[in-house]
């Protein structure tokens, strides 16, 4: 307490020594139009943990109040009218937080005869740490370590010695922006290094937080789940997050794609990228649930970019241009994946250079990898919903994942456009252009394997396109077939 009497002690000797107090300007009379308005002088403080006396000058034309959730900062005053000059007693306290100072005025007006009041706001920010400066004291990597060491994919409590810390980190995507759902946030630390993010699963829908926002999240009460392979630490029902500070500035870290796992939950940006052609003239997203776009990297990497239908820019249309994207990293099991939050994290400003179609045979592809291919007379020897499976005379196969058609069984095409891979199998990617030529040919297939359960567990490690034969059951769950 001695260190508060000081502080009052030597805000009393400003208050009488340094000031004439102004005639405060008052509701004004009935017939009065104009509106509320207060400033604040200054609208930053910086202090060390040692706290000290601030001079804050408030300019207003009518009754203002101030309000502060820390219960140890005192105010000369916390009520008046007009211009005053007040001081504000910051004690010393041992960890460094951040904090704002709330001022409303109010004042009683009428226009055409019908009363109403006018209400104008302001606010100071203070940042109170060892540096005296505004750097903010976050701790998501400290968080996120913990978390992990016991992260299963079932929900359960975090540990018991935890339960007394509190998460501090600054909202880089937001309920409203692009994330997989509505009740996502993602914070980070305020810093460049990896491992620095998490994912906030927040069952409220806290729509009211924005990115910038510095949040403060008392960890007693959540869970932790790997859900999906993504770590999310999952608030309790009743959880009510408001931000500490809001506004901050939040940059996207610049990361190589081969390090973007490493980067999960937090804000970053991929140069060289290039949307396929099959995207290119339409919206992001124009279905009713969320949309995968395999971007390409400039050494041939595949970027999986997810836009769900509530993102803001859904309707935009995919540029013909390569070049940067911003946004949040996610994870969906194994695979990263991208979510751009608004149209200014799309930076697509550079010319996309001519691609070199190589004419190749299907065993050629197969052994050179990806890249961009023409296949001449090939035939369907299958189809399904979302494409078709496709061989020709070096007696290899392909699928085809949702070409500009859709041949029938035994039709003779070319087929030309981007070979990518997926699940552990080369196939061409969405829009590859197939071409008929017009001719047919009988479909006869290979001898069929029989496999067993020791021979399909070989085959998951060297997946190829196979006929085979496995006798077993088969369950449907959703989308899953399991055997």
């Amino acid at each position: 307490m001695k260190k508060i009497f000081a502080l009052f002690a030597f805000a009393a000797l400003l208050l009488t020594g340094c000031y004439a107090e102004e005639e405060p300007v008052g509701p004004g009379l009935p017939e009065d139009t104009t509106e509320a308005q207060i400033s604040i002088e200054p609208e930053i403080i910086t202090t060390t943990l040692e706290g000290g006396a601030f001079e804050i000058s408030i300019m207003s034309n009518a009754s203002w109040v101030i309000s502060c959730d820390q219960r140890d900062v005192y105010f000369s005053t916390t009520t008046g009218a007009g211009n005053e000059l007040i001081i504000m007693a910051i004690p010393e306290v041992n960890a460094a937080r951040n904090f704002v100072v709330s001022f409303e005025a109010s004042k009683e007006c009428m226009t055409q005869g019908i009363p109403y009041t006018s209400v104008a706001e302001a606010a100071i920010t203070v940042y109170q740490n060892a540096g005296g400066d505004t750097s903010v004291a976050t701790n998501v990597k400290e968080v996120r370590a913990l978390l992990k060491e016991v992260a299963t994919s079932t929900t359960t409590a975090i540990p018991a010695e935890m339960e007394s810390m509190t998460l501090t980190g600054i909202v880089v995507a937001e309920p409203n922006g692009n994330m997989s759902n509505n009740y996502i946030i993602n914070v980070q630390d305020d810093s460049n290094v990896a491992n620095s993010g998490l994912t906030v699963y927040n069952v409220n829908n806290a729509t009211d937080l924005a990115k910038g926002d510095l949040v403060q999240i008392p960890l007693a009460g959540t869970s932790v789940q790997l859900y999906n392979g993504l770590l999310q630490l999952v608030l309790a029902k009743g959880s009510n997050l408001v931000p500490v500070v809001s506004g901050m500035e939040v940059y996207p870290i610049e990361v190589a794609y081969a390090d973007l796992a490493n980067y999960e939950a937090q804000y970053v940006k991929v140069n060289g990228l290039t949307p396929p052609q099959s995207a290119i003239g339409n919206a992001w997203n124009s279905g009713t649930s969320a949309v995968n776009i395999n971007f390409t990297t400039d050494n041939n990497e595949t970027l999986v970019v997810r836009i769900n239908k509530f993102a803001s820019f859904k309707d935009e249309l995919v540029p013909n241009k390569k070049g940067s994207l911003c946004g949040v990293v996610s994870v969906y099991n194994t695979t990263v994946q991208f979510y751009p939050q608004y149209l200014s994290d799309i930076q697509l400003t550079e010319d996309i250079p001519a691609v070199d179609i190589m004419p190749a045979t299907i065993s050629d592809i197969l052994a050179s990898g990806e890249g961009s291919y023409k296949v001449e007379n090939a035939w369907v020897v299958a189809t399904y919903a979302n494409g078709c499976l496709l061989t020709d005379a070096s007696g290899a196969h392909i699928l085809a994942f949702k070409p500009s058609v859709t041949p029938a069984v035994g039709e003779i095409v070319n087929i030309e456009g981007s070979v990518s891979t997926y699940a552990g199998l080369l196939q061409f990617e969405e829009g590859a252009v197939v071409t008929a030529t017009g001719k047919t040919t009988s479909v006869t297939h290979p001898t069929v394997e029989v496999m067993d359960g020791a021979k399909l567990d070989a085959y998951l490690t060297a997946p190829a396109v196979k006929y085979v034969e496995y006798e077993g059951t088969l369950a449907i769950s959703g989308n899953y077939y399991n055997v």
